[in-house]
């Protein structure tokens, strides 16, 4: 976020339905009138080495599930390695 420009990140930070970040420290780098669409998800330290960890994955397809933003995805891999979508719920 910090490298885009000041008028991209307030297009997105209206845009926004919901902003996530992992660590409180990052909320405070959201101006004080978007707080409010700010969802802390604390993920733990960085743990996930690789690009797409379906551990990784399925964790934030829990929080969005929670928040109600989207239905719950369940992650697997694949035989390739692939990523593969595994079951649905609805939103609450």
């Amino acid at each position: 976020m910090r490298a885009a420009s000041p008028d991209t990140r307030e297009m997105l930070f209206r845009w926004a339905e919901a902003i996530v970040v992992v660590d409180q420290q990052y909320a405070s780098e959201i101006p004080e009138e978007w707080r409010a669409k700010v969802n802390v998800w604390h993920v733990g330290g960085d743990r996930f080495f690789r690009g797409f960890d379906i551990d990784l994955l399925n964790l934030y397809a829990e929080y969005i599930y929670r928040a109600g933003l989207a239905p719950k995805l369940v992650y697997t891999l694949g035989a390739n390695g692939q990523i593969l979508v595994t079951g649905l719920e609805t939103v609450p």
